[in-house]
């Protein structure tokens, strides 16, 4: 990959990759002329355009929908910033197609999550090729496939898409919690993915604060930096305030879903990612450290985590 040595040729080329395969993913969707016969496509359709309505009259950030007949508070409980990008491209970019819309806002959505995997596998283990592998096998994961391109949960695949952004950022600022403006990216990337898909959020969170946990418990000497993560973390719960506070205070259902823990996280595990999952186990216990000392001090907490993932799976099978 010569192409990977050239600054500029390089962002091109990733970009270029990125798109590809996001075009890839949703080629069920690129081909489609008409709306599947499907509610979860008629109710995100119906949504991005009262989307628009609700920005025509002002509303930002979009809390009710403005409609001739009542104001019902649509936004304020499912998804603001998903229908608020959709609605400014309804607005600006394809005035007359919401469908053009819905395809637009899946394929960035894919490519963002494909381009900050791929950030945050370079991160750890420095070999470009590797990155681009693992970001690739994220991407064409089973079950992002199937939110994508059967379920129809526009959302769902939004969040999915930003979940490397929030982690990405979130182990950044673990490392560099004195630069300030990988504070604020932190901040926004959680508030982002709090206002696209709340049960998203609620279970990144858990899983992410596991992971710190863990490599924190290794290594003492990152217990202030666990603890800046936690303050960006309640900052961004600040700003998102506005969104959350009226879910967890009207939904009184939510209690039962945090009993039902293990019949809600359902991550269908790849094959791809069970290999590579395999290779880490291996090498554990084999005691074969990897040469780069930031990667091998990561893959214990990751093993940990798969296997958390994986017992969930079992669990719902």
């Amino acid at each position: 990959m010569n192409w990977l040595q050239n600054d500029w040729s390089r962002r091109f080329g990733l970009i270029l990759f990125f798109a590809c395969s996001a075009l890839l993913i949703l080629s069920p969707l690129a081909v489609m002329q008409k709306v599947p016969n499907s509610i979860d496509y008629f109710n995100h359709l119906v949504g991005i355009i009262l989307a628009k309505f609700a920005l025509m009259d002002g509303q930002f950030p979009l809390r009710v929908t403005a409609t001739q007949l009542w104001d019902y508070p649509y936004f304020q409980f499912y998804s603001s910033t998903t229908y608020t990008v959709a609605g400014l491209m309804y607005q600006w970019v394809f005035p007359k197609n919401p469908l053009a819309v819905y395809k637009l806002v899946l394929f960035m959505s894919a490519m963002i999550g494909g381009l900050y995997m791929y950030r945050l596998a370079y991160w750890f283990i420095n070999v470009r090729s590797a990155a681009i592998l693992s970001a690739f096998v994220y991407m064409t994961s089973p079950y992002y496939l199937l939110v994508n391109s059967r379920l129809g949960a526009l959302n769902e695949a939004v969040a999915i898409g930003v979940i490397p952004v929030a982690v990405f950022y979130t182990v950044l600022c673990f490392y560099r919690s004195d630069r300030y403006f990988v504070l604020l990216q932190m901040s926004l990337a959680w508030y982002v993915l709090a206002t696209v898909h709340n049960v998203t959020f609620l279970y990144t969170s858990l899983f992410v604060a596991l992971l710190l946990l863990i490599y924190t418990l290794q290594n003492r000497g990152y217990l202030k930096n666990l603890f800046a993560v936690g303050g960006v973390y309640c900052f961004s719960l600040m700003l998102a305030a506005w969104y959350l506070a009226p879910i967890f205070s009207i939904k009184p259902n939510l209690s039962q879903h945090a009993n039902n823990f293990i019949d809600l996280v359902r991550p269908n595990i790849g094959i791809f990612i069970v290999i590579a999952a395999g290779v880490c186990i291996y090498a554990l216990v084999k005691q074969q450290g990897l040469k780069n000392h930031k990667a091998n001090s990561w893959v214990l907490p990751l093993v940990v985590m798969f296997c958390v993932a994986f017992f969930f799976h079992l669990g719902t099978t």
